[in-house]
């Protein structure tokens, strides 16, 4: 797998990947989507030209990373790539000091692949979140 910085020119591929994992509120609008993908930072991975996974983070560069996406296409799945992603992204950005994601607390996959992979609940960690 190599893993590579990927733009908007792969909305397509993008788009395949939400389908397949269901998550339809990214595809009722391609100007919202467009607009999400040109202010986001993505990267992929790839077996040779076929993107099989990709992980969409917003940060500042300097104090926080929020990963808003990680999919990894259900053929490759188990097979690490969710992890070299999240890896690669922690190498390259190893000194921002919070590092942010949200997941369906009742999905017991993802939940227990981000405690695997050295993730921790903020209740964890003294702290809260909100939302609106």
């Amino acid at each position: 797998m190599t893993i590579k910085k990927i733009d908007r020119n792969s909305m397509n591929e993008i788009k395949k990947l939400y389908r397949e994992e269901g998550w339809i509120l990214y595809l009722n609008d391609d100007k919202k989507l467009t607009t999400a993908l040109e202010n986001s930072q993505i990267i992929g991975g790839y077996n040779d030209t076929e993107l099989i996974g990709f992980l969409r983070y917003l940060t500042d560069f300097e104090h926080i990373l929020f990963i808003q996406d990680l999919i990894v296409t259900k053929e490759w799945r188990r097979d690490g790539i969710g992890e070299k992603l999240i890896n690669n992204l922690l190498d390259k950005h190893s000194d921002i000091r919070s590092i942010i994601l949200i997941t369906d607390i009742s999905d017991k996959v993802s939940n227990s692949f981000y405690k695997k992979i050295g993730f921790d609940k903020l209740e964890n960690k003294g702290m809260v979140s909100y939302i609106k």
